[in-house]
């Protein structure tokens, strides 16, 4: 859905290769506070991560994350997928421009 450029991990280190095609950035909760904004085409989240995706996504970007609450929160994301038999779910969203 996204197609390559800027991507961001947000939470501790996975624990397998991130996808190729994407120059990866992994960060903890803190430091995703200063992400520039408008710049990410990708952006994966975990659960207990409380932010705001939509600021540092760039327009077109994607975003997944297992909360789908972050979507309903943002105007500017529009729910593309969401797999609710996953544990945790996961929702996946494009912001708009």
């Amino acid at each position: 859905m996204a197609d390559g450029g800027a991507a961001v991990w947000i939470g501790p280190v996975p624990p397998t290769p991130l996808p190729h095609g994407f120059e990866w950035i992994v960060i903890g909760p803190d430091e995703a506070r200063r992400l520039p904004d408008d710049h990410y085409r990708l952006a994966v989240l975990r659960a207990d991560i409380t932010l705001e995706p939509a600021r540092f996504l760039a327009p077109g970007g994607v975003v997944a994350v297992a909360d789908t609450s972050v979507v309903a929160r943002a105007p500017e994301l529009r729910l593309v997928g969401a797999d609710d038999a996953a544990e945790p779910v996961l929702a996946i969203a494009r912001r708009d421009a």
